[in-house]
């Protein structure tokens, strides 16, 4: 079965933003879009939204018009507001109208997606992905909710030492019908996976935070021993942590 994917609309008048915004979400979401409020809403009001990217400073009708109109017809719809001012003149009225995020521009492109999708509930699980390919989308609409449960708690929990019992009491469940479950319907045992959440999460910090020392991301995965952290870093990845943060130094200068 085909996903279906959410619908954002975005309401901004600045055609190269606009244009950027667009190809950045469309990969992930259905894009419409509008430069001007009054046919912004008009839209609005014509399609099924999951999600607006609305501009504070817009054309015809301006972007709390254009708020206040959307909640007037719908009380729930997920609302972004963007802006090139400060957000204290404006945040408290946008607040009343049960806004979920602002946005001061420029903003960052990960960023924003990574909000977009947590607004609309939308989790990525990139070892997942790495294990599942492309049949990654298909897996992860038939996970169960205790197996999904657990991921997410692994994810949100990286910074702490992890193990199948303080899981599997979290969970309520027996942690031997835990472990079955997991590598079931994951493919892969428990420990692994956390193992890999946790190779990830220090991929990230080492190519992203050149301002945390080595002691500092083993210590932001659950790992208090930096010569430990060396050890099982390489083991997984053939390099030790700080030889993969050169390479990825060298990579992010090419052209």
């Amino acid at each position: 079965m085909k996903k279906v994917k959410s619908t954002i609309l975005i309401i901004e008048d600045e055609s190269r933003l606009l244009v950027n915004l667009s190809l950045l979400l469309e990969k992930e979401f259905n894009v419409l879009t509008a430069s001007n409020g009054r046919e912004g809403f008009s839209l609005f009001n014509t399609v099924s939204v999951s999600l607006v990217l609305l501009d504070i400073d817009i054309p015809v009708m301006n972007g709390l018009e254009v708020l206040q109109k959307i909640r007037s017809t719908d009380k729930y719809v997920k609302i972004i507001m963007m802006t090139g001012k400060s957000t204290h003149d404006w945040a408290k009225q946008c607040a009343d109208l049960n806004v979920q995020g602002y946005l001061e521009k420029p903003f960052d492109a990960g960023r924003l997606t990574a909000k977009i999708k947590e607004i609309l509930g939308i989790r990525h699980y990139p070892v997942l992905q790495e294990l599942w390919g492309m049949n990654y989308h298909k897996k992860l609409d038939l996970i169960s909710i205790p197996a999904r449960r657990a991921i997410d708690y692994i994810n949100e929990n990286n910074d702490r030492e992890l193990y199948r019992e303080s899981l599997a009491k979290y969970l309520n469940l027996n942690p031997d019908y835990l472990s079955r479950l997991f590598r079931r319907e994951c493919g892969v045992e428990l420990q692994e996976y956390i193992h890999r959440s946790k190779i990830e999460k220090s991929r990230e910090y080492l190519s992203t935070r050149y301002d945390m020392k080595i002691k500092d991301i083993a210590h932001a995965v659950g790992i208090r021993d930096t010569a430990y952290f060396s050890r099982f870093f390489k083991r997984h990845t053939g390099l030790t942590p700080r030889e993969f943060r050169k390479q990825s130094l060298s990579l992010s200068s090419w052209p």
